[in-house]
């Protein structure tokens, strides 16, 4: 099976859960599901609004602001970003214009039709990109968004390597 990233053609078998296949590269570590197991897009949006990501989310706030701390001191210059998978309700885009950020969210789902300005100093994505069925397309449609010298933030879950 190829990879969906670095298009690796000896990926491997890692597990089976939720009814679904999952498999790894060994070259790039991306742990993938195959297309015959992608969750329909309206039980993909179903699950995804079970979600408790809001404002009043004390859990969901803490760890946006641990990110914007660090955006603060990584990249002290950073005006422009885009929350890429900002979700239904786009809590870190509200989070950085409160901290003065000039901020655009979209999200494949829910604001899929926003314009996007040409260039952003920073694209920061948050638990999308392991949602994301062909992510070497959208890293290919992302990458020209960042501005020379930007950032690209992308944040998922990780797992521990050596169980590997």
């Amino acid at each position: 099976m190829e990879c969906p990233l670095c298009e690796y053609h000896d990926t491997n078998f890692f597990l089976k859960a939720d009814f679904r296949e999952y498999w790894l590269c060994p070259k790039c570590f991306i742990i993938f599901v195959p297309p015959p197991f992608f969750i329909p897009k309206k039980e993909e949006i179903r699950r995804y609004l079970e979600h408790d990501n809001n404002l009043e989310s004390e859990g969901y706030v803490k760890m946006f602001q641990q990110k914007i701390n660090l955006i603060k001191k990584t990249c002290p210059e950073v005006s422009t970003i885009l929350d890429y998978g900002c979700g239904y309700e786009p809590v870190l885009k509200v989070l950085l214009e409160r901290e003065g950020y000039l901020v655009d969210g979209y999200d494949l789902n829910f604001f899929p039709n926003e314009k996007l300005k040409k260039e952003y100093d920073l694209v920061i994505s948050t638990e999308t990109f392991e949602h994301i069925k062909n992510p070497k397309k959208e890293l290919t449609h992302l990458i020209p968004k960042i501005a020379n010298k930007g950032y690209l933030a992308i944040m998922t879950r990780f797992y521990p390597v050596k169980n590997l």
